[in-house]
């Protein structure tokens, strides 16, 4: 076998086949993980530039603004996994993050030039826009699934279970007389409702992981382990954000790095909660 032909291969086994049929080889592994994760670090810092080049200040205000788009791409996947939308390779896993990163973008953009045409703030129009395509994304969804809500009691408990993990994360800065901002109690319920909504899923709704690293957890120690260890890690993880990015100049870094961690944890989380409490 010649070098491109290695290649070749290699790429359809890693990549391509993953993303063409899922049930058969699995979407995710653990080189394509690996790569996906190399290309969303490099997009990240990528990105932060750019918003720090448009000259946009990451406050709390923008922080909540960009969430309406993570309900954005988590309800698109499921329009896929229910069928209301083909499956194509914008729409899924890694190229849903392209689509609504272009959906993102152009919103800042557009609220940029209003905000400096009318005085409208931008975080107000960009979460106004969020919040009418998520909108519109999930109700056709519901359209598509008769309005129906077979598994709310599933819901119910993933709410729930992520909420424990904020409580958790003010117990601890009770006993250590400390307090945690919006955004960190945001980051820390956005991975404990990543980590309940697979917990859940698993142990209760029959559904199966998809990832490497949860599916190695559920098959070694259990589906409820997961759950624990991504609250443990969103707690020490807004520590050491805090402790090492605690100057005043060091805010808005501090900010877009808890924005992605909450990203990373809402956005599978909501997708897995949308398929868990309507059935899909």
């Amino acid at each position: 076998m010649d070098l491109f032909s290695a290649i070749t291969e290699f790429v359809r086994n890693y990549f391509l086949n993953p993303l063409e049929d899922p049930q058969k080889y699995g979407p995710f592994n653990p080189v394509n993980t690996l790569a996906y994760a190399a290309i969303a670090l490099a997009a990240i810092y990528l990105i932060y530039r750019l918003i720090r080049q448009l000259g946009i200040e990451i406050n709390e205000q923008f922080f909540y603004s960009i969430i309406p788009f993570v309900f954005l791409g988590s309800t698109i996947r499921v329009c896929v996994d229910a069928k209301v939308l083909p499956r194509e390779l914008y729409l899924i896993t890694p190229g849903i993050y392209v689509t609504v990163f272009i959906a993102t973008i152009s919103s800042i953009l557009f609220a940029l030039a209003l905000q400096k045409k009318k005085g409208v703030h931008l975080a107000k129009t960009v979460k106004a826009i969020g919040v009418m395509l998520a909108l519109t994304a999930l109700f056709f969804l519901l359209i598509k699934t008769g309005f129906s809500l077979p598994n709310v009691r599933y819901g119910v408990m993933i709410i729930a279970l992520a909420l424990v993990g904020v409580g958790t994360l003010e117990l601890l800065n009770r006993v250590r007389k400390k307090t945690s901002g919006n955004l960190e109690r945001m980051t820390v319920l956005s991975q404990g409702f990543d980590g309940a909504a697979s917990f859940i899923g698993v142990q209760f709704g029959g559904y199966a992981g998809q990832h490497v690293v949860e599916n190695f957890i559920f098959g070694s120690i259990g589906p409820v382990f997961f759950f624990l260890i991504k609250v443990a890690f969103a707690i020490l993880l807004v520590e050491i954000v805090g402790r090492e990015l605690k100057e005043s100049r060091e805010r808005e870094t501090r900010g877009y790095i808890l924005l992605i961690i909450t990203v990373f944890g809402l956005a599978p989380g909501l997708r897995d909660f949308l398929r868990i409490v309507l059935g899909v």
